[in-house]
């Protein structure tokens, strides 16, 4: 199934209408190597299909609430999620040119971690780590 194909269904499975901008902005963050903002999204929207900033925010959030899309905070944006595996996904984000790559852990760590009696269930987390990636660690000024 493709991600497209993926996104809808989750769409429909969670009770959500599929709409032009809402398939727009996924669309958009498929395709980015990097973290984006709401207002990078409305950037890189195709000229003829334009979609307000505080609709952008909107879908994002909705995103975000089903797990389609991660707020990243290394580098101020939204990511794609990548993987529909369950387990605790984690970011892998350079601190130079904001590429990202997503990798998931069945068996984490952390989640060991919380107490037995927290309040909480169905209890998940997204984890960002930031480095300098293999083409960037090529490069001259590796720490800028």
């Amino acid at each position: 199934m493709t991600h497209l194909a993926e996104l809808k269904e989750t769409l429909r499975k969670k009770g959500f209408r599929i709409t032009k901008p809402r398939l727009a902005v996924i669309d958009v963050l498929r395709k980015a190597e990097k973290p984006l903002s709401p207002y990078d999204i409305q950037k890189r929207l195709n000229s003829d299909f334009k979609i307000n900033t505080v609709t952008i925010y909107r879908i994002l959030n909705l995103f975000g609430k089903i797990g389609l899309v991660h707020r990243t905070h290394t580098k101020e944006g939204y990511v794609c999620c990548d993987s529909n595996k369950p387990g605790c996904h984690f970011l892998a984000i350079c601190k130079k040119c904001g590429r990202k790559k997503e990798f998931t852990i069945k068996e984490c760590a952390i989640l060991s971690l919380i107490p037995k009696d927290l309040p909480f269930k169905n209890i998940e987390h997204i984890s960002e780590i930031a480095g300098i990636c293999l083409s960037c660690s090529k490069s001259k000024n590796t720490y800028t």
